[in-house]
């Protein structure tokens, strides 16, 4: 599962020190000392780390932080994601108003399906042994969805 999901090395404490004043040039060579992937996805994985490390709050109140940007940047993007579905949507006599409330769906719909639809994969790989490459099911559920919907 590590190919989907990129987690930090498992690395003594010592060793992941290194992470709160490491600049962003030797992100790469970090990984590759500890014998992990050095792609884009394990060095953002990184630098998000070090900033939750270098920040003065707790666990919680980082996440909170976090979750809040993400709300916010969610409302504000609703009327432009209402506005691209829209010449799609008229096609079927639905309006920019109607536009908006079908974008509010899709979007708290999917990821609680999706949430859901993971656990079932999870269980799926665990006790089944479905290869890694059922997780590709997602987007291909999500784009039926929206060709269906």
């Amino acid at each position: 599962m590590s190919g989907f999901w990129p987690t930090l090395p498992s690395t003594p404490l010592s060793r992941q020190r290194i992470l709160k004043n490491i600049p962003d040039n030797e992100i790469k060579s970090w990984l590759q000392k500890q014998n992990y992937p050095a792609d884009y996805f394990n060095i953002q994985l990184v630098k998000a780390y070090r900033t939750q490390i270098n920040s003065q709050l707790t666990r919680s109140a980082y996440t909170k932080k976090l979750t809040t940007g993400y709300n916010i940047i969610f409302v504000l993007m609703l009327p432009f994601n209402a506005l691209i579905l829209f010449p799609f949507l008229y096609r079927k006599k639905i309006f920019y108003y109607d536009a908006m409330i079908f974008t509010v769906h899709i979007n708290t719909w999917i990821p609680l399906f999706q949430a859901l639809w993971m656990w079932v994969l999870v269980v799926m790989m665990g006790f089944l042994h479905a290869p890694e490459s059922v997780f590709l099911s997602i987007p291909i559920i999500n784009a039926a969805y929206y060709f269906l919907h």
